[in-house]
């Protein structure tokens, strides 16, 4: 029987789980694949787990003190929203995401975004087939070369998609991150500023912040009513940093001209949201970060992760990093 035992909270686009399983066989771990919501996994296997490869639940403290031995859950991203950081804590239980896996294909997808609802390009494909071959609703379109990108928040995806920008278009770049030094951004020959002058001078806005209790709602009306009339707003960190409600009707009374959102506050989106109706909006499904490439370092990093603590070493990204580990853990170069 083996020593360990894994579970891996399965979302679609993940599988297989070939690499993860002879990964952490290797190991002396056995991996339990869930395809399906917490309340579907018997107590006995929440019970025996050690390790949680988590993609898609909630991890709430409820949750964790199911899991007695559980001394690691490791995220298949950035974002740990989905984790109760200070239960975790509170537990010793180890909290790491992969920060760096999908930094390309995120800024790629933001940017693809911001290029598609500058240009319309989902309304006048769906007018041509409607039959309607006109491209006047592209009026008025303006080009992005040397016009004003402002970035809220500024770390590895906004940094990549600020140099993106600036090479291909020549683009004036401005940010908003209260923790990042004025030299980080001197660096990416990036203006670092309030929250509010990014909003107002910037002709796109890039959303980048993680959602944390400080973040949630931090573009609601007032500062979507800061913004230029003709400027578009892309959202690709998470859905609740922005207020969706006021959104959808900003887009409707035209204060802004477009807006493209990659993450939603409810995922799926429910029928009957405002977003499904707003206009000049575009909407994709958490997808981003995905690319066949991302996809496959996640999954090694992930099990990285895993393995380094089932050996009782530290992972090399941790979240919670005032955490008093239920095992002990060595620290060990990379």
């Amino acid at each position: 029987m083996p020593r360990y035992h894994v579970l891996l909270s399965h979302y679609p686009g993940y599988e297989p789980y070939d690499y993860e399983k002879a990964e952490l066989s290797a190991r002396d771990a056995e991996l339990t694949i869930i395809e399906g919501d917490t309340d579907t996994v018997s107590d006995d296997l929440l019970h025996r787990c050690d390790v949680l490869l988590n993609i898609s639940w909630r991890v709430s403290a409820e949750l964790m003190d199911q899991m007695p031995r559980c001394c690691l859950v490791t995220v298949y991203g950035i974002g740990t929203d989905s984790v109760d950081l200070a239960a975790a804590t509170k537990r010793g239980i180890v909290v790491s995401n992969i920060p760096l896996a999908a930094v390309d294909d995120v800024a790629n997808h933001a940017i693809a975004l911001l290029l598609s609802s500058l240009r319309r390009v989902v309304p006048l494909d769906a007018a041509i087939r409607r039959g309607v071959y006109d491209w006047t609703p592209l009026i008025p379109a303006h080009n992005p070369r040397g016009k004003v990108l402002g970035l809220v928040a500024f770390g590895n995806i906004a940094r990549a998609v600020a140099r993106k920008m600036q090479a291909a278009f020549g683009m004036q770049v401005t940010a908003y991150d209260p923790y990042v030094a004025p030299e980080t951004g001197r660096e990416y020959n990036v203006r670092l500023t309030t929250l509010d002058e990014v909003l107002r001078t910037s002709d796109f806005v890039s959303v980048h912040a993680p959602l944390t209790p400080e973040t949630r709602g931090l573009i609601g009306e007032a500062q979507l009513r800061l913004m230029k009339p003709a400027a578009h707003l892309v959202v690709t960190s998470r859905g609740g940093v922005v207020d969706e409600a006021t959104l959808a009707k900003s887009l409707r009374e035209g204060w802004i001209a477009g807006a493209a959102l990659d993450v939603q506050a409810h995922e799926p989106v429910p029928p009957g949201d405002p977003l499904l109706d707003a206009p000049n909006l575009i909407l994709t499904p958490h997808c981003a970060g995905y690319s066949e490439e991302s996809t496959a370092e996640i999954k090694r990093l992930a099990c990285d992760a895993a393995c380094r603590v089932l050996e009782g070493r530290w992972p090399r990204w941790v979240v919670n990093k005032g955490v008093e580990p239920r095992v002990a853990l060595a620290e060990v170069s990379p």
